[in-house]
């Protein structure tokens, strides 16, 4: 059985639609010897500090910077009925067609699921700029080698890991960057002390995180910095 695991439902129908569909599956579909099914995206989330150490649950400036040693993926909550899935199919399938969107990130959203359930086998890829049944037909009958593509996989996970790292150590330190100057001893724990990506940033960004901190601490405003 040949498996195209998409980057999107939407994408993994149109490749169905035009191999033609012989059997539907709200989590999959069958055409003939082929087998079309899809992920929602990034189906697998990157380890959270404390994921890595339970000592990081708690973040010190001692602890910083905080660089994973092997980087690891979960998956996400929510995608856990779909990876079982992919991962069944997966075990009986004798080759795999990528089926990500064309660029760096669709590259990796697959490949990255590929390793997660250590898949060996052949993988080609489908580059799939529109969605048409034209394009379609035309892709399907270019397969290509998936590793000609190991560059934008790379590029993305290099992306991936820098917004992780550059993340997780300007909240931290944006958000207790005054407190930490100002004190000897380290802090304790504060309302302000958050984990998480660039997108978790406390209300007001990184300097708001700041000033939570120091008027949580009593401690003084940044020169320039009037009170709220």
């Amino acid at each position: 059985m040949r498996l195209f695991v998409a980057e999107k439902p939407s994408l993994g129908r149109a490749i169905a639609a035009e191999l033609g569909v012989t059997q539907n599956n709200p989590t999959f579909q069958i055409c003939g010897s082929d087998t079309v099914t899809w992920c929602f995206g990034h189906i697998l989330a990157p380890y959270d500090p404390q994921d890595y150490d339970d000592n990081l649950r708690t973040w010190r400036r001692r602890d910083l910077p905080i660089i994973p040693t092997e980087w690891k993926l979960r998956p996400k909550e929510s995608a856990l009925t779909q990876l079982q899935v992919i991962n069944h199919l997966l075990s009986e399938a004798s080759s795999v067609v990528h089926a990500g969107d064309p660029d760096r990130e669709g590259q990796l959203l697959v490949d990255e699921v590929l390793e997660h359930f250590h898949y060996t086998g052949p993988v080609q890829r489908i580059w799939l700029a529109s969605l048409d049944s034209l394009s379609v037909q035309k892709a399907l009958s270019t397969l290509k080698d998936n590793s000609n593509y190991a560059n934008l996989r790379d590029a993305a996970r290099a992306r991936s890991q820098a917004d992780w790292l550059i993340g997780m150590e300007s909240v931290e330190v944006g958000a207790n960057a005054g407190a930490e100057l100002l004190t000897v001893e380290e802090d304790p724990p504060g309302p302000e002390r958050r984990t998480g990506p660039v997108g978790g940033h406390p209300p007001g960004g990184r300097a708001g995180g700041r000033d939570q901190g120091l008027r949580a601490r009593g401690l003084p405003y940044p020169p320039g910095k009037p009170p709220k």
